[in-house]
């Protein structure tokens, strides 16, 4: 959602989808970043506080796609995988970590992805339609 550290840079629409996925859901983050720079990014965007809970694998000795990092958000959400939605922008990491774990998934690209056939958004404002 944002590009450097310091940053405010968000992708477009970013501030209303989250405003609106807010309101009907607990969001969380998990990240491979390290903490200092994560809570840096976090901070300067002001999109921190509709987080419920930020995991960052450098806390948990955890990555993506280690499923035990998904297990670990699910504890920490007191929800089961069937009730859990990664949208990211990394397959490896973000989407293969999601279905290895049961999760459904939302791949985040702005441009064709011909080799994936799942779920895919090119914009952010199309999770309205979809949440």
């Amino acid at each position: 959602m944002f590009r450097s550290p310091n940053g405010k840079l968000l992708k477009e629409n970013c501030l209303e989808v989250l405003e609106y996925l807010n309101q009907k859901y607990h969001l969380h983050i998990i990240t491979n970043g390290f903490k200092e720079v994560q809570h840096i990014k976090l901070n300067a965007s002001g999109i921190k506080k509709y987080f419920k809970h930020i995991i960052i694998s450098e806390e948990h000795a955890l990555t993506k796609p280690d499923t035990k990092i998904f297990r670990l958000a699910e504890e920490m959400a007191l929800t089961k995988h069937t009730h859990c939605v990664m949208i990211g922008d990394n397959l490896e990491s973000d989407i293969a970590g999601a279905r290895n774990a049961g999760w459904d998934s939302i791949y985040f690209s702005e441009s064709d992805t011909k080799d994936y056939a799942g779920h895919q958004i090119k914009n952010l404002m199309e999770l309205k339609s979809i949440f």
